[in-house]
């Protein structure tokens, strides 16, 4: 029966245009021909099937989330946040924070690409063909930064996660108090605000 099925294969294989006979013998056996043969039925053969293997295009393709993994979207080959750095700390008052994205190639504005900032997930403003983009005074506490180009609705590709901190103002000063003469301070044994001793002339 092994042999039957395996002579079958190959005349499948290398007659499938051709007419093939089948018969049974006395003792059983099953024979297949490309020739008639008495008592001989002929089977319909098929045409193989070719399958087609699905196009392959590289692509690096990990989900950007605050774990600080990238997704690199088709036509990107770097995607990154160059300012602030990781990890760098602003305190609250200071002059405007500027996200700066480095992108290669540049931004496909062409293929209607635009760029836009997420802190801790949401987006600041509406996609722009820029890719420097001012942020808002953040509240106090450590921050998540992403950057994304997009078309439309949809991601194309995701830089890794940046985490910010954000700390008060430094109000520790070393000038004069408020209301107080530059000059002016604690005389030896006297209070506060009286001006120092007079020298004693002759000494």
């Amino acid at each position: 029966m092994v042999r039957a099925l395996s002579l079958l294969f190959l005349l499948f294989a290398t007659l499938a245009s051709a007419e093939i006979y089948r018969w049974v013998d006395k003792d059983g056996v099953v024979h297949f021909s490309d020739r008639p043969q008495p008592d001989a039925e002929t089977v319909e053969v098929q045409p193989p099937s070719v399958l087609q293997a699905p196009s392959s295009r590289p692509r690096s393709t990990v989900s950007a989330d605050d774990d600080g993994d990238a997704d690199i979207g088709e036509g990107y080959r770097v995607i990154r946040i160059t300012s602030p750095s990781a990890d760098q700390t602003f305190h609250q008052g200071s002059p405007t924070i500027t996200a700066t994205v480095e992108l290669e190639p540049a931004l496909q504005t062409r293929a209607g690409h635009l760029l836009r900032i997420l802190v801790d997930g949401k987006p600041i403003s509406p996609p722009a063909a820029v890719t420097s983009l001012p942020l808002p005074a953040p509240a106090r506490g450590s921050h998540s930064i992403v950057a994304e180009v997009v078309k439309g609705e949809q991601r194309v590709a995701a830089s890794p996660a940046v985490t910010i901190h954000m700390q008060q103002p430094n109000n520790n000063t070393s000038g004069p108090r408020a209301g107080q003469a530059p000059g002016v301070g604690r005389a030896p044994g006297g209070p506060v605000g009286s001006p120092p001793p007079s020298p004693v002339l002759g000494q």
